[in-house]
This record gives C-alpha cells, structure tokens and sequence, in this order.
C-alpha cells in the first residue's frame, strides 16, 4: 500500500545550520489527532519538526529550539498544523507533496530518506534498514538515526520493529507506535 503523501525534503548539513537559523523565524502550532496532541513547526523550506506532545509541550518547545540554534519561535496565527494534520489523516487517493526541513548528519539524513521507502501498513528492521544504507554492521547506529527523527509520523520511524517482528523503543511509546501501526493497517 502506497502512502498517500510525496515528501519534499530540503536537506541541512550541521555545518549549515548555524548560517540557515540566522534571522530564522520557526512558526508552530498543536492540534489533536487520532493518537494525541501533536506539536508541528514550520520553516519557509517546510515543516521542520513534528512531535506528540504528552503533557510536556514546554520541553518539546524547548527542544526544538535547541535543534535550530539562534532561531525565533512564533505561534502560527492561521490554521496550518489543524490543515496538515488533517492531510496525515486523509485516506483519499491523491498525492500532495509534503515539503519538510531537516537537519541532521549525513547518516541520519540517509536514514530519514530510507525510511519513507516503508510504506503504509508495511514494516522493516533496524537491521534491514541498515543494509540498505550500506552500514549492515552499524544496526546501532541506524537506531540511534531513526530514534532522532525530527518529523515523527511524516517520516515513519514508527514502522521499523526489530527483527523478530516485535515492537521496539519509540521514542513517543510503544503503546502509540502500535496504535499508528494498526491505523495503518486498516487504511
């Protein structure tokens, strides 16, 4: 099952980073999904971090701005995590194009990209997602990458199980990760 949504991905190296969050304004706003309050936040390149927060927004703000050092955070003043999110939730057949942000080192980067090639109600391994990335032998590694994923539900960390096919670390709990699982499944 293909996924409905194409991903844009505007690529940041560490060594850019500083110079790209310089007069940098990053606009965030929350909504409620099927699976909790989400925190979305947007830079002009495209969304830029996307977390559930459970009763901690105050950290995850916290962390974002830590992740675009020297950026502004401003609270969105239309409704576009309320229209985003309805797009995550969408079952229709067409295909937007999702723009996002990310910043990362190059292996985590490679890995975010191998991830979105994990469709809808499909799954993979830690360590099949390192054999494609070319580091079979670095499954830890590969974990830690998708464990950092900034954009979590656009990117679908949630899909990779370790390799028996039981549910591993999430970074926003098991019990979620399954539940988007089984929504997937039923899509």
């Amino acid at each position: 099952m293909k996924d409905s949504i194409s991903i844009q991905i505007k690529e940041i190296r560490p060594d850019e980073l500083s110079a790209y969050c310089h007069g940098l304004t990053i606009t965030y706003g929350c909504a409620t999904s099927l699976f909790g309050t989400i925190l979305v936040a947007y830079v002009p390149d495209g969304i830029c971090y996307l977390s559930f927060v459970d009763d901690n927004l105050e950290e995850q703000l916290e962390e974002l701005k830590n992740s675009w050092p020297g950026a502004t955070l401003s609270p969105e003043t239309q409704q576009q995590t309320q229209t985003l999110l309805s797009l995550l939730q969408e079952t229709n057949s067409e295909i937007p194009i999702l723009a996002v942000c990310l910043s990362g080192t190059d292996l985590q980067r490679q890995v975010w990209k191998v991830l979105l090639q994990v469709h809808k109600g499909e799954t993979s391994s830690y360590t099949q997602i390192a054999q494609t990335v070319g580091r079979p032998k670095a499954v830890r590694a590969v974990a830690s990458a998708i464990g950092k994923n900034p954009v979590s539900w656009i990117i679908p960390c949630h899909r990779i199980l370790h390799k028996d096919g039981s549910l591993s670390g999430y970074r926003w709990n098991a019990k979620r990760k399954q539940q988007l699982l089984d929504w997937e499944r039923t899509k």
